[in-house]
């Protein structure tokens, strides 16, 4: 992988320069991003990787049923999540012993820490009542989709067991329909390019920052959320190996790189930038410049 990562870099580095800066970005769209992932799969494929990645790439969205803060919406107090008599023990009550007596204590709870305790029962199996309520309910039925509504039928019949994963994916969406207000609906994770190296099946993440100015969608946030993402995928076996490539310009190499991650200009940068540093092995790294002088940075990482 190291190799793999290095000829990549410098087969961008070499590319960059045929590029015109800050001209690429069509208004509304990162059109370098989409060509830098034209130009590493094209590295990939000079380097000996086949395209064999097409199946694992499909089955990404079963992998995306864990919560994460995002999926959270709303401001989120000791009423969040209760809901009414009828699906008011959903949970069996895990929220009020790692969720509730903290906020009654007055500690800080992030949406995080409530996508955490969710991800921790999401597997388990509620209580019958809870799904019998649910089946009941008319308006209930005709929110869920058909592979949903045949897992909740099994869920209630006789000597049935559900797997892990479609215990999952029915509690999944039978939250989001009960807590519409406060809890989104799942949204699959594609990866930017998915490979096979060495028998290992990777899923690689790239991102294009912009040092000047302060939009979300080209800061190092992205890159922090990206991490979350692939970890979530390579704990689920999904992937084996989780791979991320970001290129920054105007940037005058790593030094620069550094100062400008840890500045406070842009809230959660420097905590974004903690993450990655964590989170991630430096594998290769190069400096260039597009051909109108405009210079960057290159960074490339495997998970931890």
């Amino acid at each position: 992988m190291d190799s793999l990562l290095k000829n990549i870099v410098l087969d961008l580095v070499k590319s960059i320069r045929l590029s015109k800066g800050l001209k690429v970005y069509a208004k509304g769209n990162n059109s370098f991003e989409q060509w830098m992932q034209i130009a590493v799969c094209g590295s990939l494929i000079r380097n000996g990787v086949k395209e064999e990645f097409i199946e694992v790439e499909k089955n990404f969205g079963e992998f995306r049923l864990a919560f994460t803060a995002d999926d959270l919406k709303g401001n989120y107090n000791a009423e969040s999540l209760r809901g009414n008599a009828e699906f008011n023990r959903w949970d069996q009550g895990e929220r009020d012993k790692k969720i509730r007596e903290k906020l009654k204590a007055k500690e800080v709870v992030e949406k995080a820490d409530w996508a955490r305790v969710l991800n921790e029962i999401l597997s388990k199996e509620m209580q019958r009542d809870v799904y019998e309520h649910f089946a009941a309910g008319k308006a209930n039925r005709v929110a869920l989709d058909n592979e949903t509504e045949n897992l909740l039928t099994r869920a209630l019949g006789t000597g049935i067991c559900l797997n892990q994963k479609e215990l999952e994916c029915l509690n999944r969406r039978l939250l989001e329909i009960i807590f519409s207000k406060e809890i989104g609906k799942a949204k699959n994770f594609y990866p930017d390019i998915c490979f096979v190296k060495d028998g290992k099946k990777c899923a690689m993440e790239l991102k294009v920052l912009i040092s000047q100015g302060n939009g979300k969608k080209t800061d190092l946030r992205q890159v922090s959320k990206d991490i979350a993402k692939l970890n979530l995928c390579k704990d689920n076996r999904a992937i084996d190996q989780g791979i991320v490539l970001f290129g920054i310009f105007p940037c005058k190499g790593e030094k620069t790189f550094e100062e400008w991650a840890t500045q406070n200009d842009a809230p959660g940068r420097k905590g974004a930038y903690g993450t990655i540093k964590d989170c991630l092995e430096l594998k290769a790294k190069g400096e260039f410049a597009f051909r109108n002088g405009v210079p960057g940075y290159i960074y490339s990482g495997v998970l931890k």
